[in-house]
């Protein structure tokens, strides 16, 4: 079912203020930072909006035999619900999107956003996991 406005977005309020979040580091910074820059100071506008979050917490991606394959770390995990990733490029592309997209089928978490810190006004896209199941609990390393 297609999403017709923000509100119907799985975690809407939380990830309005991760959004918002994002936004106020880009309004401030501008364009042209590397991405860790932007990754420290969103995470500085996390923690002032009280939020929960894991910095490059380490998960894992686990085949259909139970077997641990590798692990990846998103940049960021809040409130144990949303993966967060960012880029400081001229353009997103498909591959910046799977990755979100794996992340999100890896760890059985319903939402990501991923962020573009790269270009004059800040781009955000909100995806979705199509393969969450909402019986199992997250695949989350503490």
């Amino acid at each position: 079912m297609p999403v017709q406005n923000e509100k119907d977005y799985p975690h809407a309020d939380l990830t309005g203020k991760i959004i918002k979040c994002c936004m106020e580091a880009h309004s401030f910074l501008g364009p042209g930072f590397p991405e860790a820059t932007y990754h420290k100071a969103v995470l500085k506008e996390l923690r002032w909006a009280n939020l929960e979050f894991a910095p490059e917490r380490e998960s894992t991606v686990i085949y259909k035999d139970g077997d641990v394959l590798d692990v990846f770390r998103p940049d960021v995990i809040v409130a144990d619900t949303v993966i967060v990733e960012f880029k400081a490029l001229s353009a997103l592309n498909d591959d910046h999107i799977s990755q979100v997209l794996s992340y999100l089928k890896a760890t059985n978490l319903q939402i990501g956003l991923l962020f573009n810190f790269g270009e004059q006004h800040l781009r955000f896209r909100r995806l979705i996991n199509k393969y969450y199941d909402s019986t199992k609990s997250p695949n989350l390393s503490h």
